[in-house]
């Protein structure tokens, strides 16, 4: 047992599980920092047993140990009904990080499904996705204490109906590596880290991908505001058609998404994205804001 694994496991709360019970199946993802299965936790009371479908999370060998332990024990301090859960850890022989056993949501990422439906979706559905993506943020922002850092569609995954559910807290980039711009994160190291730059307000994009870029509540406002641009323009690649580089270019100009493709929104969600995207990090609203808005204004679709 390394001394991480003794550290977080004894000091910290987190579940063990056995990687007997634990049966991995097929690939549901795959990005720069790992892959995900879908497979089966099989737990065994008074002689019967019963099989739990998981997603298992496996980071590869870039990944440092003590930050995929980090990133572990930070999601199982997570208990909301809008937040992916984490049942507990795993260790296989053979791998140097533990896998993370999660619970498994049948729907798929909220882009694919926002991409197989381009010919309409139902007022309704789209608030109840936007309203639980705001209640979920609130519950990380004001009772954990934590920034996402990486909150967009293929980051939110749905369960049954309106489900849906926060996930990949910053590491793993699911199937959509391209979303991403490579930085190199500490102005030295040779080593490129993946920056979702379409999704961050432009005073936490550097001019120059030597410098660091930074992650925070207010960017996780403004890129909340870029999911409901996806939502409402059904998976649209925010800024499409322009290179990275004039990405960066355009954002520092004081641009958004909205400049390269009209949102055709509800009036409550489009007066939500325009506070979002407030220049000034400190006007934005907060996620509670967002939340008591939608309520108020729109909660017979909510």
């Amino acid at each position: 047992m390394s001394n991480y694994n003794n550290y977080y496991l004894k000091n910290n709360g987190l579940t063990q599980i056995s990687a007997a019970n634990i049966n991995c199946m097929h690939k549901l993802g795959e990005g720069a920092f790992g892959k995900v299965f879908k497979g089966k936790w099989i737990r065994r009371k008074n002689g019967q047993s019963y099989f739990t479908d998981i997603a298992i999370k496996i980071m590869n060998y870039q990944v440092e140990e003590d930050d995929a332990w980090k990133e572990a024990y930070r999601m199982s301090q997570l208990n909301h009904q809008n937040i992916l859960y984490l049942y507990g850890i795993c260790n296989p022989s053979g791998f140097t990080v533990p896998w993370m056993i999660m619970e498994y949501m049948p729907g798929g990422d909220l882009l694919h499904y926002l991409l197989t439906h381009r010919g309409g979706l139902p007022l309704t559905w789209m608030m109840k996705i936007a309203f639980g993506v705001a209640c979920g943020m609130e519950y990380l922002h004001d009772n954990a204490g934590q920034y996402h850092g990486d909150l967009a569609a293929r980051n939110c995954l749905l369960g049954l109906n309106t489900t849906v559910k926060i996930g990949d807290f910053g590491k793993f980039q699911s199937n959509y590596e391209s979303d991403y711009y490579q930085m190199y994160p500490d102005g030295m190291s040779q080593d490129l880290m993946p920056m979702p730059l379409r999704w961050m307000p432009r005073e936490n994009v550097p001019l120059s991908k030597w410098a660091k870029p930074k992650f925070n509540y207010a960017g996780d406002v403004w890129s909340y505001g870029v999911l409901l641009f996806e939502i409402w323009t059904r998976g649209w690649l925010p800024f499409n058609g322009l290179g990275n580089t004039e990405v960066v270019c355009s954002l520092h100009q004081g641009e958004n998404p909205s400049y390269y493709k009209d949102v055709n929104a509800y009036c409550v969600i489009k007066a939500v994205i325009d506070a979002c995207w407030n220049q000034n990090p400190n006007d934005r609203p907060s996620f509670q804001d967002i939340r008591i808005n939608l309520v108020e204004k729109a909660g017979h679709l909510i």
